[in-house]
């Protein structure tokens, strides 16, 4: 039995909730990355620990909280592409998706990374009879284990995005010329982080590598945003696919 079809006023909202969750976390995404969040451990060596300002300690809880954000929109926008693509092909839909959420919660591990940092720096009473020298060592493993292990985490999430592309070409839901542009762009991050975790010299390319995607989710985060997906496709699809209860709103 195959689950019924969404009305079109239900799944053009679905396709904006995801384009608004994807345009969400690629935002946060860029102020993680870009932003001022991370100046405190510009400030910090090992023969000073408290050389560290309050506002800085600020700067990186946001941070830190622009992070958790990003997961959850990533949840978001993966949850919503898959109400309507599960309809064009139901097991890639539902790989894309599980990859999706793996991706949040291995993420989820990765904020825990950069808070142990924090409070090895601004709690000394939680780590006590430790030399400054273990302690930065302790603050420098953790952001070590936060910013390197993130490659890892993009070879989970570039093969979601992947399944969930191919869905798209094949429905044309978007304009294929988008969909050809997504396969590209998590095909090169999930190769790119592959090279970079064999090779970590390659490190100092990542803006290449990874660049262009950020420009290509923003493209189609307003793109499902504010045109929603193909109607005409979505009737055709509709049409080729027998459902054995009726239509839901």
């Amino acid at each position: 039995m195959r689950t019924a079809f969404f009305s079109k006023p239900s799944v053009h909202a679905m396709a904006r909730v995801s384009g608004f969750a994807y345009l969400a976390y690629s935002i946060l995404g860029v102020f993680i990355t870009m932003g001022p969040s991370d100046q405190i451990w510009g400030e910090v060596t090992a023969a000073s620990l408290s050389a560290y300002s309050t506002t800085d300690v600020l700067l990186y809880r946001t941070g830190l909280l622009a992070e958790t954000g990003m997961y959850l929109f990533v949840m978001i926008s993966a949850a919503a592409m898959y109400s309507y693509l599960r309809h064009v092909g139901p097991g890639l839909a539902a790989i894309g998706g599980y990859c999706r959420l793996a991706e949040s919660i291995i993420g989820a591990a990765f904020i825990i990374f950069a808070y142990a940092a924090l409070a090895i720096l601004t709690r000394p009473d939680l780590i006590t009879d430790l030399p400054d020298e273990t302690r930065y060592a302790l603050i420098k493993l953790f952001l070590h284990l936060k910013g390197y292990s993130i490659f890892f985490l993009l070879i989970i999430m570039s093969a979601g995005a992947l399944m969930y592309y191919v869905l798209f070409f094949k429905s044309r839901f978007i304009p294929r010329w988008l969909s050809v542009w997504g396969i590209f762009t998590y095909t090169v991050v999930g190769m790119g982080s592959i090279a970079i975790i064999l090779f970590p010299a390659l490190t100092q390319w990542i803006m290449y590598i990874f660049l262009p995607g950020a420009l290509f989710e923003f493209v189609v985060g307003f793109w499902l945003l504010f045109g929603g997906i193909n109607t005409s496709a979505w009737d055709q699809i509709q049409r080729a696919t027998p459902t054995d209860t009726p239509q839901t709103n």
